[in-house]
């Protein structure tokens, strides 16, 4: 096959097959609660919270919930990020020495996690706008075969910005990288800092650790399904006729 030089349209494609198979990848995890019972027990959050539980300054008693309540409380969290806040305020947990459920939120952290809910609602609306570009150009290329560029080659350009990437955190330390994004994406007068002894929802999440876990499951997740997806559609083109005039459809 003659080649041709990189051209837009393998870039386009490239990026909303990217948003897709991250929003594919988050769906799966979002599924299964980010896989806070495996991590729950992996990283140590039932020592965080032996540690640290008796200690709050706000709340009495969330050391003595057991694993499981602690799992459904953290499902619960999930539940109202995932639906723009909804229930966050509602989140209480049980203790053998209390007769009333306890709030388990205060009221910052229930500003900082609807900052996160719509955070997510704006992560939802961009991931379901790229998937269903990925949708229209994969049929659009079906109908009408256009070359796109070998994953090789796109892979390059993502592994640059991938190293990048790594190079900064190694440098910075996940800890640093994730409170400076904290800074430019949350409203400045917006609490999202908060100790272990003031903060149950901090605690439990053993935060930052448990974050960069799920991001690295959600890494690992998306590129697999990022590189099974561009190669579907490159194999499909290669079943498809060429064009008149069009007699390449594929670089090597």
């Amino acid at each position: 096959m003659t080649r041709q030089r990189p051209n837009l349209l393998s870039t386009v494609y490239s990026v909303t097959t990217l948003l897709t198979a991250l929003m594919l990848s988050w769906l799966l995890l979002l599924s299964v609660d980010f896989g806070y019972g495996f991590w729950y027990d992996a990283i140590g959050i039932d020592d965080n919270i032996s540690e640290f539980g008796p200690e709050n300054r706000y709340r009495d008693g969330f050391e003595d919930t057991s694993r499981e309540q602690r799992l459904r409380l953290f499902a619960q969290i999930v539940d109202g990020v995932s639906h723009s806040g909804t229930g966050l305020e509602d989140i209480v947990y049980t203790t053998p020495r209390h007769d009333v459920p306890i709030p388990l939120l205060r009221y910052d952290e229930i500003v900082h996690l609807q900052d996160v809910a719509n955070l997510i609602d704006s992560w939802h609306s961009a991931g379901a706008i790229g998937s269903a570009a990925w949708l229209l150009l994969t049929a659009g290329l079906v109908y009408r075969p256009r070359a796109l560029a070998s994953l090789g080659r796109v892979a390059i350009g993502y592994g640059i910005i991938a190293l990048i990437a790594g190079v900064t955190l190694a440098l910075l330390g996940f800890e640093k990288v994730f409170y400076q994004l904290h800074i430019w994406i949350f409203p400045e007068d917006h609490p999202w800092f908060f100790y272990y002894q003031d903060s149950l929802m901090s605690t439990m999440m053993k935060a930052p650790d448990l974050f960069m876990y799920i991001a690295l499951a959600w890494i690992a997740m998306a590129v697999p399904l990022f590189c099974g997806l561009y190669i579907a559609a490159r194999r499909l083109l290669l079943t498809r006729p060429p064009l008149a005039g069009n007699p390449s459809l594929l670089k090597q």
